[in-house]
């Protein structure tokens, strides 16, 4: 299938970071090498950067919700939302293709290679770029 395809998991299959957020991984390195590393109070002994992506409107739905609770959201225009089995192709279960575009979204964005100790991140419906370093690497780096 083409990157038109309805099939969500076809039409991200090869998509890049610039092709799902519209930034690319350069851009976002060279962004996060700007900010200044701080202590990361959650893991002591490692320092932190991170730099803002976009919120949940970056998702093709554009809409926030919980897997189990997706009222907010469009019924699967095949199954009309009633076939909770694999079986309905264009929601493969979920109720919605919203849904299913999102979930296959999501799983493309966390395949894309990133440099070693940046990863990205959704916290509070916010995605983030964020590198990390033990803090004894900056001491190394600063002699």
């Amino acid at each position: 299938m083409t990157k038109n395809s309805k099939d969500p998991i076809d039409r991200y299959a090869k998509s890049s970071l610039q092709d799902l957020i519209g930034v690319g991984i350069r851009d976002i390195v060279a962004t996060l090498r700007r900010e200044t590393f701080e202590p990361d109070y959650d893991n002591p002994g490692q320092e932190i950067r991170r730099i803002y992506l976009g919120d949940y409107l970056l998702t093709p739905s554009g809409k926030v919700y919980m897997p189990w609770a997706t009222s907010n959201l469009e019924a699967c225009p095949r199954c009309k939302g009633k076939d909770k089995t694999p079986t309905c192709r264009r929601c493969n279960g979920y109720g919605s293709a919203e849904a299913w575009d999102d979930e296959c979204w999501n799983d493309r964005l966390e395949q894309i290679p990133l440099p070693p100790n940046v990863f990205l991140a959704w916290e509070d419906g916010d995605l983030f770029a964020i590198e990390v370093r033990d803090a004894e690497e900056a001491v190394t780096t600063a002699e």
